[in-house]
């Protein structure tokens, strides 16, 4: 058998490197695979984050990293683990391509007897092994991971200049792409060559969300409720804009103008982010025509801006 695995040891690569609001918050001793700068949570392909659903997450009673023994878990068992994903590699070559675009370190590369690559950016570990026969990438069902950060805006800013850099674009349909960033917004997505879905998580993310909208509102603004969870937490544009569209329809007369002028808004951003402007124009003159108050305008003028930041990301213009 041949062995060509590879440690790969480049020091100073990591999320600090051009942006001084992501930045590594912890000791850099320890294992390699030693998170720093973030916590890495593995898990199956569309998980959305430990909000999920009604429930809530019940602690088994661990008091943190070092913090102790995990009650519970028997002698010797602490609150320090590590724990890294190991996702399915459809390419190593790609998958090499992409993160080394992104700025990562390359801390293992082996491609025979067994595929299996290693990668680190600050406190983010991602390990890849060799997929399973008949695994088909643009499924983007292979797995996933959540990574909890304290400001993910900018995450998003770096990885978007590091890819734009790389390849002249952000790609934002297939594989392997970066989802769009509304302004206070608490996640994003990055897909890798292989359609698994690393899912940057502000760390601070609400847990109080239902889909449909909150039960507490009704018509319209439930509404509106309900498409900022499948655009904003399951980062569906698709379904939310379908949603927008038939609440509108159901609801718009009965609805109070800014509501109406809201949901028009928002629906304007989101046929930016999906490409679909046959109604652009139409919606952007009922919202036009809506009579407003100075909160009410500057409330909607935020919604719009997002669009207009969108179409600048999209772009790659500054502004």
């Amino acid at each position: 058998m041949t062995y060509t695995g590879t440690h790969h040891e480049a020091a100073g690569s990591g999320p600090t490197e051009g942006a001084e609001a992501v930045r590594a918050s912890g000791p850099r001793s320890g294992p390699r695979t030693d998170p720093s700068a973030g916590t890495v949570e593995s898990g199956a392909r569309g998980a959305v984050g430990p909000s999920e659903g009604e429930g809530r997450a019940v602690g088994a009673g661990t008091t943190g990293p070092g913090g102790g023994e995990a009650a519970g878990a028997g002698a010797g068992v602490r609150a320090n683990e590590t724990m890294v994903p190991l996702l399915p590699c459809a390419s190593a070559e790609e998958t090499l391509g992409f993160f080394r675009s992104l700025g990562f370190e390359v801390t293992y590369e082996q491609d025979r007897p067994y595929l299996y690559l290693a990668f680190r950016w600050g406190g983010v570990h991602l390990h890849y092994g060799r997929a399973p026969r008949g695994f088909d990438p643009s499924r983007e069902d292979g797995g996933g991971c959540l990574v909890m950060v304290d400001d993910v805006a900018a995450y998003h800013a770096v990885l978007s200049a590091r890819m734009r850099s790389a390849e002249g674009r952000v790609p934002t349909k297939g594989a392997p792409r970066i989802t769009r960033y509304r302004s206070g917004a608490s996640r994003f997505t990055v897909v890798d060559p292989s359609g698994n879905s690393i899912i940057f998580i502000q760390r601070d993310e609400s847990e109080e969300w239902e889909y449909g909208g909150s039960a507490e509102l009704e018509g319209l603004a439930r509404a509106l409720d309900g498409a900022r969870v499948l655009r904003d937490i399951k980062l569906d544009d698709r379904a939310a804009w379908r949603y927008l569209r038939s609440a509108l329809r159901r609801h718009g007369d009965d609805a109070p103008a800014v509501e109406r002028a809201m949901a028009l808004a928002a629906l304007i951003e989101l046929s930016v982010a999906l490409d679909e402007h046959e109604r652009r124009a139409e919606w952007t003159e009922a919202l036009e025509a809506i009579d407003l108050t100075v909160e009410e305008r500057r409330r909607v003028e935020g919604e719009l801006r997002n669009a207009e930041e969108l179409e600048h990301w999209l772009s790659g213009r500054s502004r």
